[in-house]
């Protein structure tokens, strides 16, 4: 009777496990092919994302800069009123007025005002003096708008021109060295017309010379001269002559330092300064020296020397040169181009320090380099950025390198009204202060209202943040901040000012709506021969520091009186102020491709203003990878150190003139070295509404990025970027996008790293489909537990995936895409999911950019299912074994045959009724 049971028990349970298992043969297709697969094609495109676009922007209002300078509201800067001298003393100031008016001008005059200078164009206002205590009375003139401190001011090639794409690409490929009909202002220390590189000077307005302009707000001199050497070294970086020196004389260190506080006794001083070699041969180095010390009365008791020189070569040489003679000569052959050092030994008796007085044994030095350099092309080796633009030369800083806001506003002024008598269509603004000057921002704001491209240094106070100069930090000008110039490596120097904003004086952040600074520019750095320019043939006067041994402070005061060693020499120089120049030159080729050197055309926008700032956004290469962008490229975004990168001169005037046509490929070579091409550009015609792709194909060991920018900038002349594609390294780049106007769109490709050549192709694209698709676990597998990892494997046709989505019971969840192929059209997508038991449905979404394909998915989830079965399995072979061996002896042949008949008449019966149960669902 029991084996009765058991045997029934058996049979009833091997039904429904054979059950399953046909209802499971039945849901499993054979694979999961696309060709079996139902695919819903959506009806809906997906619409193109705009990766950036410009943030909701507040209008340039003085008004919100006034609440942060006068808190009281009375209309006068704080630090006026908090001005520590007596009421009575007369005080600097300078004059906003809301619209020019001479009763305010009387007004002022009447309560003892000195009227100075008067302003129209730059701003409304005047500068002047009145007595402190007379202040409050001012601003009682309705007509005022603000009343603040007449503040003072400092000023903060041969690489260069090649880490910019000029030399020889823009030059050779386009021509573009700047027009000879337009110029460049040097709102600075002034022009010296007697250099080779800044000659002549015709007369004002004469356009055959290469200064056709010239106003002194300082001294009021008739014709140019500077008396720093500031400004003649910017205005030969950004349009000097190309010259073809037979023989090159390079000062390339000056330096003056005198010791107080020693006691009695002799002391070693040395210096170590670089130069550069640029070709193998005979080299002369000189260095000229002068006791400088200051003595205490009339008896002599201090004195100093240079006492030798050791020269380092990049190959491991050392050149001593020893004896006191006065200047050094060493002659070497240089085996090797590069940077060679030098080490200047000096020699300081004292006598003794007096308290309370600056004395004590000082020295000053001169180092120049003498080589022979011939040019290659029709160049010469030392060229400005536009060597064919002309120059006007504005000086507003006087022979320190220093100037007032008042003189700043008077050369301003002059150059707005004036801009069109010499077509000055660019400036330079290459001082700053570190706190914000209302009339200085809002006379170089006019610059810009007034159709001049301003490019101003950003400032040499990094690397903290927020210490962008006033006025670069003005949201249309061009802020510069400075990247080394490539001798050892390539970044932005660690003094180049940061953002994203500047400070008020009261160190509160003076936020805007843009960060800054906008772009580098080759500055120099202090371990390499930097920038090289033009000296002024006035004189080699220099800075003297005077050095408290004592108390460790440093003050700063000009030496004088020092005669020209030699003419039409060059120097190296670092700072912003020297980006900015750069700038300034590339303004001047940009805008001469844009107008084809036609003045004419040149119509003193805004608007043309601002197209040229985009230009060199836009194009810029990034270079930087500190720490304040994580280690990493920022791929399209602004950042606090280089902002959009550093300028790439070749890339701006190609993304004007290189017009992209559809279904044409182009190829270029771009690369990691410092002096090559590292951004493509170029235009293209699109229509609205239609979609387009564009295909990047890289270097496989290579990482270079695709972008889609608007053809019109926002209102600060930032570049709209619209799409982009940053895949990593060694794969392509390939992004849809369907614009909605008609007309003219920006391409640029930029190298992140690695080099190679790519092939770029744009082509109109209408259809989408899928080729392949293969899911894990398949459409209907049976599975025992809920949680489930998915994988799908996608291959459209035409473009690419963006997401794939898995829609069950109520939730969409987003896979991750773990692997695609180089050109984006096959690509693997995972994911973990919970399911239903027993029969679980959904949705698979994939989203490509023209099209989302939906498909219909399931799974049959019956927990621990694979141990039930073993578990039956296992009891069902024991019993058979156990039952089959006692029919084996009794009746093995009746035993077999009635197992057959009972095994098939059960199947019959199970089919019948899965057969019944599948129609029952039916209904």
């Amino acid at each position: 009777m029991y084996n009765i049971v058991s045997f029934a028990f058996c049979v009833i349970l091997m039904k429904k496990i054979i059950g399953i298992l046909i209802i499971l043969a039945l849901l499993i297709p054979m694979n999961s092919n696309i060709k079996i697969i139902s695919i819903k094609q959506s009806s809906l495109s997906k619409p193109i994302k705009v990766v950036q676009t410009s943030n909701k922007v507040i209008p340039h209002n003085i008004n919100e800069v006034l609440k942060k300078l006068d808190r009281d509201g009375n209309k006068i800067q704080d630090s006026l009123e908090t001005a520590s001298i007596s009421n009575e003393e007369p005080i600097d100031v300078i004059v906003l007025l809301k619209k020019y008016s001479a009763d305010s001008i009387e007004y002022f005059e009447s309560l003892g005002g000195e009227i100075k200078k008067i302003y129209k164009s730059a701003i409304n206002g005047y500068s002047g003096k009145i007595p402190k205590k007379m202040l409050s009375e001012l601003a009682k003139d309705q007509n005022i708008l603000f009343i603040q401190p007449n503040i003072k001011y400092r000023a903060r090639m041969f690489n260069a021109v090649k880490l910019m794409g000029l030399k020889p690409y823009v030059w050779d490929n386009y021509g573009y060295v700047g027009s000879g009909n337009m110029s460049v202002a040097i709102i600075d220390s002034g022009l010296d017309p007697t250099h080779i590189t800044l000659s002549p000077y015709y007369g004002d307005g004469n356009f055959s010379g290469k200064i056709i302009g010239w106003y002194d707000a300082v001294n009021g001199k008739g014709s140019p001269y500077d008396d720093n050497g500031h400004g003649t070294s910017i205005g030969s970086v950004v349009a000097g002559n190309s010259v073809k020196y037979n023989e090159t004389m390079i000062q390339f260190a000056q330096f003056a330092i005198v010791i107080d506080g020693l006691s009695v006794g002799e002391y070693s001083f040395l210096t170590t300064e670089v130069f550069p070699v640029f070709k193998t041969g005979n080299i002369t180095l000189i260095v000229k020296w002068k006791d400088v010390s200051i003595q205490p009365s009339a008896t002599k008791i201090h004195s100093a020397e240079v006492t030798g020189l050791i020269i380092y070569t990049p190959d491991g040489r050392t050149v001593k040169v020893n004896g006191v003679t006065n200047p050094y000569i060493a002659s070497i052959k240089a085996n090797a181009t590069g940077i060679y050092k030098v080490e200047i030994d000096m020699t300081f008796k004292s006598g003794g320090t007096v308290e309370g007085k600056d004395d004590g044994p000082g020295v000053a030095y001169w180092a120049f380099l003498k080589t022979n350099l011939s040019s290659s092309n029709e160049y010469g080796v030392y060229s400005g950025v536009a060597p064919g633009v002309k120059l006007v030369g504005v000086k507003v800083l006087d022979a320190n390198g220093e100037g007032d806001t008042e003189d700043i506003l008077d050369g301003i002024d002059w150059v707005i009204s004036n801009r069109e008598k010499y077509h000055i269509v660019a400036a330079t603004i290459t001082f700053g202060s570190t706190v914000v000057d209302v009339a200085t921002e809002e006379a170089v704001q006019s610059l810009i209202d007034h159709g001049i491209v301003v490019a101003a240094a950003a400032g040499n106070e990094g690397p903290g943040e927020n210490t962008i100069n006033s006025p670069a930090r003005l949201e249309q000008v061009i802020a510069v901040g400075a990247s080394s110039d490539g001798w050892l490596s390539l970044n932005v120097t660690n003094w180049s000012s940061r953002g994203p904003y500047s400070k008020y004086p009261d160190g509160s952040i003076a936020v805007t709506n843009v960060t800054k600074p906008d772009i580098v520019a080759p500055g120099g750095d202090f371990d390499e021969p930097a920038i090289i320019c033009s000296d002024n043939d006035r004189d080699d006067n220099l800075d003297l520091y005077i050095w408290n041994y004592a108390t460790d402070t440093i003050k700063s005061v000009k030496l004088s009186g020092i005669k020209d060693s030699y003419k039409n020499d060059l120097i190296v120089v670092r700072g912003t102020s020297i980006s900015a120049a750069q700038v300034g030159g590339v303004l001047a080729v940009v805008i001469d491709a844009i107008t084809n050197g036609d003045w004419s055309k040149w119509n003193y926008t805004t608007s043309d203003v601002l197209r040229v700032k985009q230009l060199l956004l836009m194009t810029a290469w990034e270079i930087y990878r500190g720490k304040e962008v994580g280690g990493k490229a920022t791929r399209g975004q602004s950042d606090i150190v280089e902002g959009y990168g550093l300028v790439q001169v070749d890339a701006a005037v190609q993304a004007y003139k290189n017009i992209v046509q559809l279904d044409e490929s182009y190829e270029e070579n771009l690369t990691y070295k410092r002096f090559g091409k590292h951004v493509w550009a170029g235009r293209i015609h699109l229509e609205a509404n239609k979609s387009y792709i564009f295909r990047v194909s890289v270097p496989d060991d290579a990482d270079f990025d695709l972008y889609i920018w608007d053809y019109n900038p926002d209102q600060f002349g930032q570049p709209v970027l619209l799409a982009k594609s940053t895949h990593s390294s060694g794969q392509d780049e390939y992004v849809v996008f369907s614009p909605k106007r008609d007309g003219f769109y920006y391409i640029t490709i930029k190298q992140i790293s690695g080099s190679g050549r790519f092939t770029f192709k744009a082509s109109m694209v209408n259809e989408e489909s899928l080729k392949r698709i293969n899911i894990n676990p398949p459409k209907g597998a049976l599975v025992d537990k809920q949680y489930q990892h998915l994988s799908i494997e996608v291959e459209v046709a035409n473009t690419y995936v963006n997401n794939v989505t898995l829609g069950i019971g109520g939730e969409n969840i987003t896979l991750i895409e773990t692997w695609t192929s180089k050109d984006g059209r096959d690509s693997v997508w995972e994911g973990n999911a919970t399911f239903q038991l027993f029969s679980a449905s959904g949705k698979i979404i994939i989203d490509t950019p023209l099209k989302i394909f939906v498909i219909d998915y399931s799974l049959i989830v019956i927990p621990n299912y694979p141990l039930i079965i073993a578990g039956v399995a296992i009891v069902v072979i024991g019993f058979a074994s156990y039952e089959g061996y006692k029919y084996y002896q009794r009746k093995k042949e009746e035993r077999l045959k009635m197992v057959e008949e009972e095994a098939k008449k059960i199947s019959e019966e199970v089919i019948e009724e899965v057969l019944e149960e599948e129609e029952e669902g039916k209904k």
